[in-house]
């Protein structure tokens, strides 16, 4: 029998992150992971000979505030690239637009389709980043109570807090832009591994809380892994253990008190702390007997929503795609990041599509080539294509993923197929994870990416890392921001040093 401070059920980055702080408070902890590699859904792997796979996120947004300087990354290895222009927008009738990390140079690329437009876009960032300024503390931090996110929220503007909470992206879209072409790109900010569409209601309070995290995207050097990597480093460094390979089958619970974990060998690791990484229902419903359980958790747990939307294609290339629209063969830039979402409308016709249980026929895709900014990562001369696909339910209707997994693929392949020339001939491997797959894993139900759907009720009801279950509590992406940044591995470490005299 073992005995720990604190164990941590989950070696994604965030329970990392997590480890590392709780280490440098002096606290014996120990993290138990159940694959082999680090970093859940932040992981390199070696599916290919040669090639260094993301097999679940792929770029990093703003780690949380302080995190890369306590932590030491840098010494640990951890280097990021940032490429420009961010991204790159094909659209059916040959024309194409770049958005760059400097608003002027995008401004030029939007007349291209709208004067008017181009005037406008300074005005929404303005709108947009200020409204992303007022929200951050909830975003970087959880608030407690119904009160404590109004006290926080008292500098915004009540109308503009109303309209981004209730409506939808597209209304305030509409309020900004008239081309159809520049709507169709920016909805990324509020359709990412979301369960909405862009006409759905109070999706444009995404628009806010991404852009938080979003202001300043990259790429880590050897893939999104190596920020896993580092942390791990920094957290054995400061006194962590970590077992890879070893499942935790429950959580022991005794008169509403934690004391420790079980594992698949049948080994008791006793506790005073728990911290999971999993998502609440895994935490809960699956590791916690239903005795252990108080009511209203259990309905609470249950009436989360989890809804995976994605399915992440990975081609290894010979050759780049040929775009149709680039007639400057040397250019790179169209390559990093690109968009294939031409307007609202083929948005909202994928969502609408997956709605019912069907899969669209043109996907809304999100494509990087991260071999282009970082050659570490394929053999020579070849390259990698990530991208992202939605809008793609967990449950298909009228069939099942393993008969639907190949129809996917040829959606995708038929629509990169109208933006490039030679889109089949260049693919000589692939790699298809649908939210099955995920689920699978990396252990997320239903295979959100997010660990549950992205909504606000459920982004404030869920951001509090303590649980009514005294010593146990959540350090995963539910307990927001998502993505890869580490505040909810940070929070819940804060919040189990902020208590330890009273557990």
């Amino acid at each position: 029998m073992s005995i720990y401070d604190v164990v941590i059920i989950g070696g994604g980055h965030n329970g990392l992150v997590a480890s590392a702080y709780l280490s440098k408070a002096g606290l014996k902890t120990l993290v138990v992971e159940r694959r082999g590699i680090n970093g859940g859904m932040a992981a390199t792997e070696n599916i290919f000979p040669g090639y260094k796979i993301n097999t679940g996120a792929i770029v990093v947004g703003r780690l949380r505030p302080g995190l890369e300087e306590d932590l030491q990354l840098k010494s640990f290895g951890l280097k990021f690239m940032r490429w420009d222009p961010i991204s790159f927008t094909p659209l059916p009738d040959g024309r194409h637009f770049f958005m760059y990390r400097d608003i002027t140079k995008t401004c030029e690329q939007i007349a291209k389709f709208s004067k008017k437009d181009s005037i406008q876009y300074p005005k929404f960032v303005k709108f947009i980043s200020e409204f992303a300024n007022d929200i951050e503390s909830l975003v970087w931090s959880p608030a407690r109570s119904l009160t404590e996110i109004i006290e926080r929220l008292e500098t915004v503007d009540r109308g503009d807090l109303a309209r981004l909470l209730t409506t939808s992206t597209k209304d305030i879209l509409d309020e900004y832009f008239e081309s159809d072409e520049i709507k169709g790109t920016l909805s990324w900010h509020t359709t990412d591994s979301t369960n909405a569409g862009p006409m759905s209601a109070g999706s444009a309070w995404e628009l806010g809380a991404h852009f938080v995290i979003w202001k300043d995207f990259r790429i880590a050097v050897g893939g999104i892994g190596s920020v896993s990597d580092a942390i791990s480093k920094s957290a054995v460094n400061l006194g962590a253990e970590i077992r890879n390979n070893l499942q935790v089958t429950k959580i022991i619970v005794d008169n509403g008190q934690v004391k420790g974990i079980k594992t698949s060998s049948g080994k008791i690791i006793n506790s005073k702390c728990v911290v999971s990484n999993l998502d609440p229902k895994s935490t809960f419903l699956y590791l916690i007997e239903r005795d252990d359980l108080p009511e209203n958790i259990f309905n609470q747990v249950n009436r989360i929503k989890c809804h995976g939307v994605g399915t992440k294609i990975i081609c290894l290339l010979d050759k780049l795609p040929n775009f149709k629209s680039i007639s400057d063969k040397k250019s790179l830039d169209h390559y990093r990041l690109f968009n294939i979402m031409p307007s609202l409308d083929y948005v909202e016709k994928a969502w609408d599509a997956a709605k019912y249980g069907k899969l669209p026929d043109k996907p809304m895709i999100q494509g990087y080539i991260p071999t282009i900014t970082d050659s570490s990562l394929a053999p020579p001369n070849k390259h990698i294509l990530e991208a992202w696909t939605q809008y793609t339910p967990y449950n298909l209707k009228e069939d099942t993923w393993d008969n639907m997994r190949e129809v996917h693929y040829e959606n995708f392949l038929r629509t990169m197929s109208e933006y490039t020339t030679n889109m089949r001939e260049v693919i000589s491997d692939k790699m298809i994870l649908t939210p099955k797959d995920f689920e699978k894993r990396f252990f997320v139900t239903e295979g959100q990416a997010n660990q549950i759907d992205m909504g606000i009720n459920q982004r404030l009801t869920w951001s509090d890392n303590r649980t009514d279950i005294k010593g146990l509590y959540l350090c995963g992406a539910t307990c927001t921001p998502a993505g890869v940044n580490g505040a909810p591995g940070y929070n819940a470490a804060e919040a189990v040093i902020s208590d330890w005299k009273n557990l």
